[in-house]
């Protein structure tokens, strides 16, 4: 295929490709070399609707807004998969879900009778660098949902029977798993990416973990770890600011401050490609490849995520137009230690694999018109926009720039930083950076392209 005529089919697929590179971006560097501590203490800020302040030493990103009457509130209990080894792995999503049955001053189903009268839905989400504990609610329900949802974290009962049902619900979960044929794929892959690396730990826990987590165990973290330090709090919506403090400081602001300090994990890289391969009678064959990415205080941050978008979508393309795939791309992975991974389900990974080392080689040095380059960049950017319209999503957005950058970002700023990136540097990226792949395939082992998954 012709230069030109990728570009062309590239252009056809902007909106399929949007979503790989849209959501979220928030981790790009866009020129504040102010460090996090430092920003707790200026006054002025860039965006005047949003603010960064410190009630009783917990960070806070507190964005007003004032078009809607949902409040979104993220509370970023940091350390993720460094938090916990392979026997508590799956520990702070027990502790957590588990409160949901019974609190100090929510004793038994109070608790969700309580949550149920403001209709406000709460968050639990275990990732590789944080847990969020949160909460969605009208404007006028935040106080009430707030009550709820501080003495969930600070005053669970943990009753034999509470956590006993949780640990039930997750162990099941977690035993049902491995039926999920894309779920083994995936573990795998992330488990010989990190082999050796922090994220090698299942935050979600296993059901070997699960199972041996006691409530002496959640006592134990609940007054160890569930600290000022550990906490960063961010707020979407037309709360304000002395609301917020108010609501703070007589409840999760009186936790002990502990002696936690968060950075970012260490990068992960592979020094050569690789390939695991796994017997499984299905009837498709599942493929993903994993490749570190570059720091997000790198320059080429941005180029690497639209490298990854582009390999997402000429794969996507390729391989549907050649009726070989209906489920191929590619994933950017933003978290402390950044990548990326491309993903085949195929009957036919010969095939499938020869178009995507093709992509790769591509977009080592692409070939695309500054006005089709134009009109791509403007359709992901329509689509980045549509992916971050809601409050719970622009929480998380401000979130991770701030921790994996140190700094406030806005939407505008990693808009206009991406509307730089020439295609030179996309290709300068993929030289880089689309290489060392480390493939899992799981399937029919005597089809698997062995030689064509360790080209990169």
């Amino acid at each position: 295929m012709t230069g030109l005529s990728r570009a062309a089919r590239i252009l056809a697929g902007t909106f399929a490709i949007s979503s790989v590179i849209c959501a979220p971006l928030s981790a790009l560097a866009l020129g504040n070399d102010a460090p996090a501590a430092d920003l707790a203490l200026e006054a002025d800020q860039p965006d005047t609707l949003t603010y960064l302040y410190e009630v009783e030493g917990i960070q806070v990103i507190h964005r007003r807004m004032l078009t809607n009457d949902v409040v979104a509130v993220n509370l970023y209990l940091l350390g993720g998969a460094r938090q916990v080894t392979e026997r508590t792995a799956g520990i702070e999503p027990v502790l957590l879900r588990a409160s949901e049955r019974g609190t100090r001053n929510y004793p038994g189903t109070a608790t969700l009778e309580a949550q149920a009268r403001t209709g406000s839905r709460m968050v639990v989400s275990a990732g590789l660098d944080w847990t969020i504990f949160g909460f969605r609610s009208l404007v006028e329900e935040f106080d009430s949902t707030w009550a709820v949802f501080a003495d969930r974290l600070m005053y669970p009962t943990l009753d034999s029977a509470a956590v006993e049902m949780t640990r039930e619900r997750m162990v099941n979960s977690a035993r049902s798993a491995p039926d999920d044929p894309e779920f083994v794929v995936w573990s795998l892959a992330e488990s010989v990416a990190y082999s050796g690396h922090p994220y090698a730990v299942p935050v979600s826990g296993t059901e070997q973990s699960l199972a041996v987590i006691t409530i002496e165990d959640l006592r134990a973290y609940l007054n160890e770890q569930i600290v000022t330090s550990r906490m960063l709090l961010v707020v979407v919506g037309n709360v304000s600011r002395e609301r917020v403090e108010a609501v703070m400081r007589g409840t999760i602001g009186q936790l002990p401050r502990g002696n936690y300090v968060w950075e970012l994990p260490p990068t992960w890289k592979a020094d050569r490609p690789s390939v695991e391969v796994r017997q499984r009678d299905l009837p498709t064959n599942y493929i993903v490849g994993y490749f570190s990415g570059p720091d997000a205080s790198s320059d080429d941050y941005p180029a690497f995520r639209i490298a990854t978008a582009l390999l997402g979508g000429v794969t996507f393309s390729d391989l549907r137009n050649e009726g070989l795939s209906y489920s191929a791309g590619a994933r950017f992975i933003e978290s402390g230690a950044a990548g990326g991974a491309v993903y085949v389900l195929t009957t036919e990974p010969t095939e499938s694999m020869e178009i995507v080392n093709e992509a790769i080689d591509w977009l080592n040095d692409p070939f695309i018109p500054w006005e089709v380059w134009t009109d791509y960049a403007e359709g992901w950017i329509i689509s980045y926009y549509f992916e971050n319209e809601t409050n719970a999503e622009q929480a998380d957005f401000l979130a991770r720039a701030y921790l994996y950058q140190g700094e406030l970002r806005t939407p505008k700023e990693c808009v206009d930083e991406l509307r730089g990136v020439s295609p030179t540097e996309v290709g300068r990226a993929a030289r880089h950076y689309l290489k060392n792949i480390q493939y899992v395939y799981l399937g029919d082992i005597t089809a698997a392209p062995r030689d064509l998954m360790t080209k990169h």
